[in-house]
């Protein structure tokens, strides 16, 4: 009997790459092949979910205690390196080094350059042992970058989520026959508004408004555009800038943090609001708040393609210095929200319907997301 292939998956978050790896996992199951996750979750600060990846997977802690303040800590790139050096040498190399031990017919990886899997990918390739890459979230080139780029670390086959990412993959020199256009299965499904029922669900739950605005945060600092400082400065001078929206006693914010930060950075920088129609969520299902709100705001995020699948209007913060992140405010599906311009007034546009960006929108997700 030939024996079963065996496959390793590297994530480092236990949502998005946790859910896009068990889809997988659980088909190979199904064709006898044994599958194991190697979580790197620690390292950003999250608890790798062991109860989600009771067999049909096994679990190898990469990372086994959490290291949130240490790899991505400090706010120079220098020091950001050297913290990173020591960390890889010192701690994940020898455990990547024992999990290979075990020699995968194939590793999965959602990422070739941001550290560390630029060095998991070097590690497997000095090992000759053949890598997928999974196309993890937006594709943008980060401040600082010193790897070859993207998708460019040698990967066996590319699964890109649309044709813009098989189109981007091809521009940095990757191979045509090994790019596969497999669509996105977090955000490529349904699409558009849900019906009044479930949005007025999702309101009451999450106690919001009629007309909600969802700020979706993510860790700027870590990709490089600024400091942990300077990103809670610009948070604190939008909610500033936004604040005579609140006049109009429907209108609601909903701040959706990422899972790396805490809610004890981001309350203070509203208090100048409302209290009651304000709220900083960390747990909060992006499906629930996407159904509760009109319109959202991001600033270097996947979630943006989410919000405009989910049949919300986009604004796109400026990022001083880096200016609108992505394609999305390039491409019309989104509104560039400027420091030039009174905020009020950009935010209150997007609660606005506009027939030109909806048509420009479906144009954009079909090129993004369909396989």
């Amino acid at each position: 009997m030939t024996k079963p292939l065996h496959f390793d998956f590297v994530i480092s978050n236990p949502r998005h790459h946790l859910e896009m790896a068990l889809s997988v996992i659980a088909c190979l199951h199904e064709s006898r092949a044994t599958c194991r996750i190697l979580s790197l979750c620690e390292l950003r600060g999250f608890a790798t979910p062991a109860e989600r990846i009771a067999p049909p997977a096994e679990l190898f802690r990469i990372v086994p205690w959490n290291m949130r303040r240490s790899p991505a800590s400090g706010d120079s790139n220098a020091t950001r390196r050297w913290i990173r050096a020591l960390a890889w040498h010192c701690l994940m190399a020898p455990r990547v080094r024992l999990a290979l031990r075990r020699r995968p017919d194939l590793a999965v990886l959602p990422n070739d350059d941001a550290y560390p899997y630029d060095r998991i990918a070097g590690t497997l390739r000095q090992r000759r042992i053949p890598f997928l890459m999974v196309q993890e979230g937006i594709r943008f080139p980060l401040p600082g970058g010193v790897g070859q780029g993207y998708g460019c670390a040698g990967a066996s086959a590319i699964a890109a989520w649309g044709q813009s990412s098989a189109a981007y993959f091809r521009g940095k020199g990757v191979a045509p026959e090994r790019i596969r256009v497999t669509g996105n299965p977090r955000a490529g499904g349904a699409r558009g508004r849900p019906d009044a029922e479930t949005s007025e669900r999702a309101r009451s739950r999450w106690d919001l408004g009629p007309k909600t605005l969802l700020l979706c945060t993510n860790p700027i600092e870590d990709q490089g555009f600024c400091t942990r400082a300077e990103k809670l400065t610009l948070i604190r001078r939008f909610a500033r800038g936004i604040a005579p929206l609140f006049d109009d006693p429907a209108f609601c914010l909903a701040v959706k943090l990422h899972g790396r930060e805490a809610p004890s950075d981001y309350e203070p920088l509203f208090r100048e609001l409302p209290a009651d129609r304000f709220r900083v969520l960390t747990d909060a299902p992006l499906s629930e708040l996407f159904a509760a709100s009109e319109a959202a705001v991001v600033l270097a995020s996947t979630v943006g393609l989410e919000a405009l699948a989910g049949g919300l209007s986009l604004g796109v913060l400026e990022i001083p210095g880096f200016g609108f992140q992505y394609d999305y405010v390039q491409s019309g599906a989104a509104v560039g929200l400027s420091w030039q311009e009174p905020m009020a007034a950009q935010v209150a546009a997007l609660f606005r319907p506009s027939a030109s960006r909806e048509m420009q929108t479906r144009t954009y997700l079909r090129r993004q997301l369909d396989s």
